[in-house]
């Protein structure tokens, strides 16, 4: 048959519903409903079947559903119609091996491509949905999108307590940051360095640019067994894109309604072959700014600062405030009192203010100080502790991605593939000035010995991370006899980071001048803040000095990996594949560099570095058992999914003599699933799976110290008497080389309605529960009075001599001490249940263009921690470090030829903005505080909306030109408050509130 072929249908979406059935028969609709040509012959397709395909999908996608496992393929014609062709024997495709082992199919995805049919809870996001989503970065994309993410704020909400810090941060599950393993083309990315210097950070995914990502594949469970250490909780596989000819040059705006916090973004990528095919060469670049909000721009803290008056005046003026007057309170607590020049007036309260217009008119100074004694002003500082303090980062983002493959005939392939970018971010900073002022100094007002907190306008500074990443990755990919494949590939790569501040500060002698009353310098008058402000600003302008403090460290990465994959059996289901791989990673971090400078002194002292080595071998089988048509109707579709991973993890630490020490951890890890058909719109699921997370150098490290006096700790079994008065004893403190690996096993069960999707819905309803044990808690690391006071709950912690007959004649109850062992505990246990629910139909409206509905829902009804057997399990859920009961999304995309339109709204429960602590229950916490206002933080709901459209060849050398329009919190609702937060909002939301970005892309 031959159709007319226009363009928009071969790149286009549309509502495909293609009931299981002849091959033949579904062609020839496909062609219909396509308005696309596709030509076969008869002897070609034979009496071939084909599996059910619904849903709203391009062309493209439809027809490789159709022809995957039936050894045909297809081609276009320069006119643009579909020819159907038989594959040779060894060209057949395999379903279930590593993206990147197939030749002629660019993409750098090192794992097997995952979907949402798999045997285990996967979640996948396409281009488009992070199109539509007009995020600021990757981070922010799967914060609000990925509903199992629990992450309540990034580095980035906290812009001035994070030195400006941009990187990503992801938790599935509510387990931890370490617990979600981050992915990018199936492959680590090196992972980020601390201010700790034994501690290494998730890879950093905010350098990414938006507009390079294919698809994110989200698996909200443990896989020990396919990824390795670290993906206790989940994973998170960012894939780029890699198969594209032609360029792209786009330009982005953003800003918010109020006219503030801007955002701009430059996109380009160019595809091209120089050889006709045989080479294959791509580079994307990317480059993003954007201006920070100060927080006087919204009135979030503003409120936050009148609740917290409110609730507790004294609790609030105890963490000595900045606001914009001077601040007065006692030093010691005690009621304030006037000199008798001044009457000597009780005020009756320890503390009281002094705005700032007002300071200097001595006529009414007093009047002044007696009418706000007891109270608090809630305006803020204007300086950068108060209204120039950033809501938002300042940002500088470029990222540099390059891709190039070569093809030596038919069965070898190389490639070499580049991914690199900087991520800057900085914020202002100002160092809160409170300053002693004695009772004598002539200035003081008050007999009392006072404390001033005064703004410091001029003494702001800045907080910078700079953060660059970069991996380097070349590889030979060859077809092997009988359908294998194998990949031998290196990749080496690399994080340098930079993180700290620089600032000013009163020097001492302008410090001391305030207290006494004295010249700072000769000739100068007195810094008197009572006095006025213009003046005292002025004065201390004189005297303000640099304090600055900063981190270098860096972190270098090497991979070195093979893997083999390929068919071993086919069965009535399809073949059974099988996937190894072998696999050597180092990392290492190198010494971090502690900079500070403080008036006349600027010194650097060195942290060490340590290095770690995983050697792995790992093994996963696919097999489809059955077919979806077998006569085994309970089982059809039957398939069973097996991986099991060996790790031999090494790490090398820093010590302090000459001595290397070196920790050993092995694990094995496997995962199992299976899922099948009992009905054609029904598919059932079920898995387990097993990993670990090996302990950090910062557990692992120890330290051991010989006593030979005593230690100023009394021994209860002996009367109180110190230890070490006794003799010599030994304290272990901090980690151990012989600590064990954090274990987690998870339990997924599911269940798949209309998996095929089409007009009916497709829902599918998942529970996943994952058991940590053996998890590491360093609350009573160093606590030898804990150890002391529960000797009998950890027996040989506590180390005696024999309980000698005199002992026992005193009256004591155990021997002389000779060591304890104060060293971390690892018996901390955590329970995780959740249920992810999402659905999502097609419809085709006809003359109105296609429809797509979809939501998605986590129900995370419990997450408890248990530390230590004298303490009780704490539930985490709803509180602010742990997970919202209920958090999801849902949405549409509505096409019409070259017009789209999107809505998404987000919804998070209401939780309580608290810390709990791993030794504290909720139980113990005042009802009354859990609901108060700024505590009890009410269910939020934020709709974002989306506009694109088309214009298909505008110009001779411009193929597409493409239009869109984000509005993100279209409704402008307001974060709530939340007091517990140094910004005074709730992370959930986006301070700037609603938001416009618009972009115009061009394609060549």
């Amino acid at each position: 048959m031959a159709l007319t072929t226009p363009a928009a249908a071969q790149s286009g979406t549309l509502v495909v519903s293609l009931k299981a059935g002849r091959l033949d028969d579904a062609l020839r609709e496909l062609s219909v409903r396509s308005g696309v040509g596709i030509l076969f012959s008869p002897d070609v397709v034979g009496n071939r079947r084909s599996v059910r395909v619904a849903g709203r999908m391009t062309l493209t996608e439809a027809l490789d559903r159709l022809l995957a496992g039936t050894g045909l393929a297809y081609r276009r014609t320069g006119a643009g119609t579909i020819v159907i062709y038989a594959l040779a024997k060894a060209e057949e495709p395999e379903p279930a091996i590593p993206e990147i082992l197939v030749i002629g199919r660019r993409t750098q995805n090192q794992d097997i491509r995952r979907t949402e049919n798999d045997t285990r809870p996967y979640e996948r996001f396409n281009a488009r949905a992070v199109e539509e989503a007009s995020s600021d970065d990757v981070g922010q994309f799967l914060r609000t999108r990925v509903s199992s993410n629990t992450v309540l704020a990034g580095p980035s909400q906290d812009p001035t307590g994070q030195f400006g810090d941009n990187r990503s941060l992801i938790d599935l599950h509510g387990l931890g940051a370490t617990e979600t393993l981050v992915l990018v083309d199936g492959a680590r990315m090196p992972r980020t360095p601390s201010l700790s210097s034994l501690v290494l950070q998730q890879p950093d995914l905010n350098g990414i640019p938006l507009a390079a990502v294919e698809r994110v594949e989200v698996l909200t469970a443990t896989a020990g067994g396919i990824y390795g250490p670290g993906a206790t909780g989940g994973v998170i596989n960012v894939i780029l894109k890699r198969d594209y000819r032609g360029a792209d040059l786009g330009f982005t705006y953003g800003l918010s309604t109020r006219g503030d916090a801007p955002r701009r973004r430059i996109d380009g990528r160019i595809g091209f072959t120089p050889d006709h095919g045989r080479t294959d060469v791509m580079l994307t670049f990317s480059r993003t700014t954007s201006d920070a909000l100060p927080l006087g721009n919204r009135d979030y803290a503003v409120d936050a600062r009148r609740l917290l008056v409110e609730r507790d005046p004294n609790g609030f003026i105890a963490t000595y405030p900045s606001g914009n007057a001077v601040m007065v309170r006692s030093l010691f607590g005690d009621n304030l009192s006037f000199v008798p020049g001044l009457g000597g007036t009780a005020l009756n309260a320890f503390y009281t203010f002094l705005p700032l217009d007002q300071a200097g008119r001595q006529s009414g100074l007093a009047a002044t100080l007696l009418a706000n004694a007891g109270q608090i002003p809630t305006e803020l500082a204007p300086d950068g502790s108060g209204t120039r303090r950033g809501l938002t980062n300042t940002t500088v983002v470029n990222s540099l991605l390059v891709n190039l493959r070569h093809r030596f005939g038919d069965d070898v392939q190389a490639f070499v593939d580049f991914v690199g970018y900087e991520n800057h971010g900085s914020a202002v900073v100002t160092m809160n000035s409170s300053l002693v002022m004695l009772g004598a100094a002539p200035a003081n007002p008050f007999q009392q010995h006072v404390v001033l907190t005064v703004p410091m306008p001029g003494f702001d500074g800045t907080g910078r991370t700079n953060l660059r990443t970069y991996r380097l990755s070349s590889g030979v990919i060859v077809n092997l006899p009988l359908g294998w494949k194998a990949d031998a590939s290196f990749a080496i790569g690399g994080v340098r980071s930079h993180q700290g501040v620089t600032t000013y500060i009163l020097d001492s002698d302008a410090s001391a001048a305030v207290g006494s009353g004295q010249p700072a310098a000769p000739g100068e008058p007195p810094p008197n803040p009572f006095g006025d402000w213009n003046q005292f600003v002025a004065a201390t302008a004189n005297h303000k000095t640099i304090y600055g403090v900063s981190f270098d460290s860096d972190t270098r990465f090497r991979n070195a990996s093979l893997r083999l994959a390929g068919p071993i059996y086919t069965t009535a289901g399809g073949p059974v594949t099988l996937s190894l791989l072998g696999e050597h990673r180092f990392e290492k971090v190198r010494e971090v560099s502690l900079r500070t400078i403080y008036e006349d002194l600027d010194f650097t002292t060195k942290a060490p570095g340590f290095a770690l080595s995983v050697s792995s071998l790992y093994g996963e089988l696919r097999a489809p058992l059955l077919s979806r048509d077998s006569s085994i109707q309970p089982l059809r579709g039957l398939e069973l999914e097996l991986a099991a991973r060996f790790d031999d993890n090494r790490t090398r630490l820093p010590s302090t003599d000459d001595e290397r020490l070196t920790a050993h951890q092995t694990a094995v890890a496997y995962t199992a699933g299976v899922k099948f058909y009992p009905r054609d719109n029904l598919m059932l699921r079920a898995s387990i799976a097993t990993g670990t997370l090996p302990p950090t150098p910062e557990q692992l490290r120890p330290s051991t110290s010989v006593y030979r006096s005593a230690y100023i700790v009394g021994d209860p079994k002996r009367g109180g008497r110190e230890v070490g008065s006794e003799g010599v004893f030994t304290l272990l403190e901090a980690g151990s080389l012989n600590q064990p690996s954090e274990r987690a096993r998870s339990m997924s069960v599911g269940v798949v309605l209309n998996p095929d999707r089409g007009a009916i819905p497709r829902l599918s309803i998942d529970y996943t529960r994952i058991v940590k044990t053996h998890e590491i808690g360093t609350n009573f690391g160093g606590n030898i009075l804990y150890f002391l006071a529960n000797e009998g709950l950890y027996p040989g912690r506590v180390t005696r001599a024999p309980l000698t007959e005199a002992d026992r004649a005193a009256g004591f109850t155990g021997g002389v001490i000779t060591q304890i062992d104060a060293r971390y505990l690892d018996i901390g246990r955590t329970w995780s249940d959740v249920i992810d629910i999402r659905a999502d139909a097609a419809l085709d409206l006809h003359g109105l263009g296609s429809l797509r509905l979809y939501g998605t829902a986590t129900w995370h009804p419990n997450l408890r921690r248990w530390m230590a057997p004298d303490r009780p399990a704490i539930q985490y859920v709803g509180f602010a470090n742990g997970p919202l009961r209920w958090r999801g999304n849902a949405g549409f995309t509505w096409d019409r030829g070259p017009l789209s339109f999107a809505a998404n709204g987000q919804y998070y429960a209401g939780y309580r903005s608290i810390d709990l602590e791993n030794n504290v229950a909720p139980t113990v916490i005042d009802a009354t505080e859990l609901d108060q206002p700024g505590v009890h933080i009410p269910g939020q709901f934020y709709l974002d909306l989306s506009f694109a459209y088309r214009i298909d060849n505008p110009s001779p050398i411009v193929r597409r030109m493409e239009f869109r329009l984000g509005v993100v919190n279209a409704f402008d609702r307001s974060p709530p408050i939340a007091t517990s937060t140094p910004l005074g909002y709730s992370y959930y939301g986006d301070p700037r509130r609603r938001r416009i970005e618009a972009s115009l892309v061009g394609r060549f």
